[in-house]
């Protein structure tokens, strides 16, 4: 026995979509590529070097957790720090902490959160 489809044929002969015509679909479809955690931090570095003008450092901390932080000299501009908190939000978690040296926004990806032994969170 056969079965045939009925063939549409606006598509026929075409390929699938690919590369950026495959990004678009998915975008509309609401669906987010799944990217290692790798490509998740060089993204998030390269977005916080463009917005800041500084270098972002990127460490692994306990429990497997890559870390990526950058020192900001203020962001008075509200449209900027707007948009340095989109890019820190794409990370796990995300914070910020003030050192003698300076201000520092931070951004986690992947492991786990850890608490040292006096319940503050790393």
């Amino acid at each position: 026995m056969t079965f045939s489809q009925p063939m549409d044929s606006s598509r026929a002969g075409t390929p699938p979509p690919t590369g950026r015509e495959q990004r678009t679909l998915g975008r509309r479809l609401g669906i987010t590529p799944l990217r290692t955690a790798q490509e998740r931090v060089n993204h998030i570095a390269a977005e916080l070097n463009r917005l800041t003008g500084d270098r972002p450092s990127v460490t692994w901390g306990d429990g497997g957790v890559l870390r990526v932080s950058v020192r900001v000299l203020g962001l008075h501009d509200a449209e900027l720090a707007t948009t340095v908190l989109a890019v820190l939000g794409q990370g796990d978690r995300y914070g910020h902490r003030r050192t003698a040296l300076g201000e520092y926004v931070w951004a986690e990806i992947g492991g786990k959160r850890v608490t040292d032994p006096n319940g503050s969170r790393k």
